[in-house]
């Protein structure tokens, strides 16, 4: 009878540690899978950044480069008054 129930420890045992190392590389897989679109998203967040500087210089406010951001106009009101 122990013998029985040690085989059946044993196989617990195994299939824990196998499903441990399915959840690691499930992991690894959803990380590498997605790890082109974080990138891609940072640069986005980056040059976003950079071009709302760029047209602050320019003079425009926050809300025309927040406009020109979502809707790509090109047609800002500038604070200058030119």
């Amino acid at each position: 009878m122990t013998e029985h129930s040690d085989e059946l420890s044993t196989m617990r045992e195994s299939i824990q540690e196998v499903e441990l190392q399915l959840k690691e590389m499930k992991k690894e897989y959803h990380n590498k899978r997605n790890e082109g679109l974080a990138f891609a998203v940072e640069a986005r967040k980056e040059a976003d950044a950079a071009l709302q500087e760029e047209l602050r210089k320019l003079g425009y406010s926050i809300e025309a480069s927040k406009f020109f951001g979502k809707h790509g106009n090109l047609f800002l009101q500038s604070k200058v008054g030119w």
